[in-house]
């Protein structure tokens, strides 16, 4: 676990990149952020419309149809899924956990953070390992500080019958909500579904 003090840098070419193939999308009242274009998106009562190989590639699914905000993916000409993306987000309960962390120091700011991270990485845990029956290979976390907020980025991998996948997480500590962008794709995956899977928590703009 490794704690940083973000440090900000000039996103606008990569903005720019991402947004030439990405749409405005508003998944609730309190945020907006830039999603993948032409990809299949999905609203409302996302659980019963999602199909079940999303639902099998795409743990965060699992979550509850209120925290749920939005889910997307692309697919291949196999019906195999290319990458997938879901937007959850929680209003409420988190504004002391990001204080603490935000206001403590040394071995404190250590174990706080590595609980933070660790209860994340736990629900990757359950949603792979003991509901899917996959293998989580690797995973690990970093926090950094942004202002106010506080934003988790968290990378691993996963295998499911000896392929390959990479899931990605990038949870916002924002006053008392926390938000979460996660997604997953394969290995090979080609360079635009990369690029709009990673360029989406850059775009993220709050209201």
């Amino acid at each position: 676990m490794r704690v940083y003090k973000l440090i900000p840098i000039c996103l606008c070419l990569f903005l720019l990149t991402a947004q030439a193939h990405a749409a405005l999308v508003h998944p609730d009242k309190d945020f907006s952020l830039y999603a993948p274009d032409g990809w299949t998106i999905l609203n409302g009562n996302i659980a019963s419309k999602t199909p079940a190989p999303v639902k099998r590639m795409l743990d965060c699914s699992d979550n509850s149809s209120v925290e749920l905000k939005q889910l997307g993916w692309k697919g291949g000409p196999n019906g195999e899924v290319l990458g997938a993306y879901c937007i959850s987000y929680k209003k409420s309960g988190f504004g002391k956990v990001r204080e603490s962390l935000k206001s403590s120091t040394g071995k404190e700011r250590e174990s706080l953070s590595s609980k933070y991270v660790d209860s994340i990485a736990g629900g990757i845990q359950l949603g792979y390992g003991k509901k899917r029956q996959m293998k989580v290979i690797h995973i690990s976390g970093d926090l950094f500080e942004a202002g106010p907020d506080l934003i988790m980025v968290m990378d691993g991998q996963i295998e499911d019958g000896g392929e390959l996948f990479i899931r990605s997480s990038t949870v916002f500590l924002h006053g008392d909500a926390q938000l979460s962008i996660d997604w997953v794709r394969g290995m090979d995956a080609a360079a635009d579904v990369v690029t709009a899977l990673e360029s989406m928590p850059v775009t993220l703009e709050w209201k």
